[in-house]
C-alpha cells in the first residue's frame, strides 16, 4: 500500500536541515565517531530539548539524511514510456552512483562508522526498490525473486561503489557504468517496458 505523503511542518523541515548542514561542517575536521548528538545541535543552533523530537541519536540523523538523498535522487529522474525499457533500472543505479559518491565526499575516507551507517541504509532501500519492482512487475526476476533481489541490491551496490571511489567520477562516465551494470545485471532482472513506476517505490516504508 502506498504511504501518502503528508506536508511537513516548514519549521520541522528548516530543523532538519540546520541539523544535517552543521554535521556536513563538523565532519570535514572529525570523524562521525568523534562526535555526539549535542555537539551536532550545539553547532545548528538547536537547544538539546528540541533535537530529540527530531532523532534519537546521531546514528538516526545520518541514517535519515542518506536516506532522503537517496529518495531525492531517485525521484528526479523523469518518468516517461518514451524512455528507454532499462530507464527505471538505470535510475536506480545512477542514483546509488552519486549517492555513494555524495557520501563518500561528505567525510574523510577512513571514517568507518559513517561508511558503514550509509552502506546499510543504501543497501537496504535498493533491496527494497528492487523487490518493489517485482511485487509491481515494474521487473521481473530471473529465477527465484528473493535470490534474484538480493545478488542484485549487491551487484547495485558495489558497481555504485566501484564509480564512486574511482579518481575521475564524472557524469560522463556515470553513463557508460550505469549502461555497463544494467547489461551486468540482464541475467537477473529484466524490466517490463509497459511499467515505469520504479522511482515510486522509495516513498514505501
Amino acid at each position: 500500500m502506498l504511504v501518502a505523503e503528508r506536508p511537513i511542518d516548514p519549521r520541522i523541515t528548516r530543523t532538519r536541515a540546520a541539523l544535517r548542514e552543521a554535521l556536513g561542517s563538523l565532519l570535514r575536521d572529525r570523524t562521525f565517531e568523534e562526535l555526539t548528538l549535542h555537539e551536532i545541535a550545539e553547532a545548528a543552533g538547536i537547544n538539546r530539548a528540541t533535537i530529540y523530537k527530531h532523532y534519537a541519536d546521531k546514528i538516526s540523523l545520518l541514517d535519515a539524511w542518506v536516506a532522503d538523498d537517496l529518495r531525492h535522487r531517485l525521484s528526479a529522474v523523469p518518468a516517461g514510456t518514451e524512455r528507454p525499457n532499462d530507464v527505471r533500472l538505470a535510475a536506480l543505479i545512477g542514483a546509488t552512483c552519486e549517492c555513494l559518491h555524495w557520501v563518500s565526499a561528505l567525510g574523510h575516507a577512513n571514517d568507518r562508522l559513517l561508511g558503514m551507517i550509509a552502506e546499510a541504509r543504501i543497501r537496504a532501500l535498493v533491496l527494497h526498490v528492487i523487490k518493489f519492482g517485482f511485487a509491481e512487475k515494474i521487473l521481473f526476476a530471473v529465477g527465484r525473486p528473493e535470490l534474484a533481489a538480493a545478488m542484485a541490491s549487491s551487484a547495485i551496490y558495489g558497481a555504485a561503489t566501484v564509480w564512486a571511489t574511482a579518481q575521475h567520477s564524472s557524469s560522463s562516465t556515470l553513463d557508460a557504468h550505469v549502461a555497463n551494470a544494467v547489461a551486468g545485471l540482464a541475467s537477473l532482472v529484466v524490466s517490463n517496458p509497459k511499467r515505469v513506476r520504479l522511482r515510486h517505490a522509495l516513498t514505501f516504508e
